[in-house]
């Protein structure tokens, strides 16, 4: 690889220090490197410059947002973790210049991960759409009462119950908001979805995993009828749309694919001993 984009969150990297030493780094062997520092707002212009490679410096958040206008010119991307948790990202701070000469050297494997595509319908018109890779959540907003909720699969009824919400993730996703939930952790290399229901107002409401051929459609079933009662779909906690009765959301698997990048031998349970608190063997 050659030709880098480096994307940087200045909230994370306030002096850019990191970023300019990544900058010196790649072009003093040679590399051409252009730096974006808004992530949330990477424009074509930039993206279709035809860069091997975008190395993302921040928190899960920075990458979520770099995603979307970076996977439909599939530029695989490079994580720099300067968050917390950073599940997203492939490399810490003192692996940087390791993963650096690995991408020079063509040393790494491309890591493909499955994203998720929601269309919402009102009266049958398609009013909003959009892909992510973690998970769409459908929840209710302030002080509103639960939602209910019908959830088919394939165009068979799964269940129908009340709850603050659902979250519908993929495995990449199954960390953040569908563990907090209660929902289990999937192989990041599945290829499945995870439906899985935030505080449900039963015994019996579980996650359920489905396979990621599988098409899920939910039924907004009733909202309550003033502005202080409101329910949300967010896609990576990036993008969203107010939702009202009856609207009807469509979840599926989406043609493309998010394309990281896997320096090193770290493997997914390591990490997820390591950064979900457990102990080092």
């Amino acid at each position: 690889m050659r030709k880098f984009l480096i994307v940087t969150n200045r909230t994370k990297d306030t002096d850019l220090c990191v970023t300019k030493k990544i900058e010196q780094y790649l072009t003093e062997r040679e590399a051409l490197c252009t730096i974006y520092d808004k992530p949330e707002q990477i424009p074509t212009s930039v993206v279709e410059q035809g860069f091997e490679c975008a190395i993302v410096l921040g928190g899960d958040g920075t990458i979520l947002h770099a995603i979307t206008p970076l996977v439909y010119y599939q530029i695989p991307i490079l994580g720099v973790n300067m968050g917390t948790v950073g599940f997203l990202a492939g490399v810490e701070l003192e692996e940087l210049e390791f993963a650096l000469d690995s991408l020079l050297q063509e040393q790494y494997e491309y890591d493909d991960r499955i994203m998720l595509e929601g269309t919402v319908y009102r009266n049958g018109q398609e009013i909003f759409q959009s892909a992510g890779v973690n998970d769409i959540a459908i929840s209710r907003s302030g002080f509103s009462r639960i939602i209910r909720f019908k959830i088919w699969v394939n165009g068979e009824l799964v269940d129908s119950y009340g709850a603050d919400g659902v979250v519908i993730a993929t495995p990449t996703g199954s960390t953040g908001y569908n563990l907090s939930a209660g929902g289990p952790v999937v192989s990041p290399c599945s290829d499945v979805l995870i439906i899985t229901p935030i505080s449900p107002h039963s015994l019996t409401s579980r996650s359920i995993v489905v396979s990621g051929d599988e098409t899920v459609m939910l039924e907004v079933e009733r909202i309550g009828q003033n502005h202080m009662e409101e329910a949300f779909i967010t896609v990576d906690g990036q993008h969203g749309t107010r939702l009202k009765g009856n609207d009807r959301i469509e979840i599926k698997r989406a043609k493309v694919k998010t394309r990281l990048l896997k320096v090193g031998t770290t493997g997914f349970y390591e990490v997820l001993r390591s950064k979900m608190g457990g102990r080092k063997l």
